[in-house]
């Protein structure tokens, strides 16, 4: 979905460009290219794969950027510098962390394992999974997730684990939960403070 992204956008900015700035891609790429032939170079850069969109961009004014926004299904309002980053902002994907719990009991700060999975630019860039303590011995829903006082006696709390794992939701757009409004209920007797889901 990136790459199609990039590609499109790429097709868009060159579109858009005027002779002489295609000439002075060409040219900063060394192209053996008909310099008077439009089509030409356009075809030339296309095919350019280490060319980025980012570059582009500098050849054109705001009114070239919201043509380019208008060509990808981008709202055109707005100033030049913020166009493009919603532009790029497509093309990169959004950054998010999907989080699940399993609980021992009925009570929400019954937490027994999370697992957390961070996305960037639409791929898996890491991972984490814990056992967790919860405050109680008693395990109601072993029989959904397999998970015994015993598989968790030993392993830290919520509150003890989640500095070694906050980290993760450092930079993110958005937090992610199958069931976001029961995760999200989980967060806040387990760490007492409100996280944004």
């Amino acid at each position: 979905m990136a790459i199609c992204h990039k590609m499109k956008l790429r097709k868009a900015i060159i579109s858009i460009l005027d002779t002489d700035s295609l000439k002075e891609i060409c040219r900063y790429y060394e192209a053996e290219v008909d310099y008077r032939s439009k089509n030409v170079m356009s075809k030339y850069l296309l095919r350019q794969k280490e060319i980025l969109p980012e570059e582009l961009f500098n050849y054109l004014n705001e009114g070239q950027v919201k043509e380019v926004c208008e060509a990808c299904g981008v709202s055109s309002t707005g100033r030049r510098r913020k166009l493009i980053e919603k532009l790029l902002k497509i093309e990169k994907g959004p950054t998010f962390v999907a989080i699940d719990f399993e609980t021992a009991d009925y009570p929400r700060e019954s937490a027994c394992a999370v697992g957390l999975v961070r996305v960037e630019n639409h791929r898996i860039v890491e991972r984490k999974y814990s056992l967790i303590k919860p405050p109680r011995e008693k395990f109601v829903f072993t029989y959904l997730h397999g998970i015994t006082w015993e598989d968790v006696a030993n392993q830290p709390t919520f509150r003890e684990l989640w500095p070694k794992y906050s980290p993760i939701l450092e930079g993110i757009d958005f937090l992610a939960a199958h069931n976001a409004s029961y995760d999200e209920c989980l967060l806040h007797p387990c760490l007492g403070v409100v996280v944004p889901v």
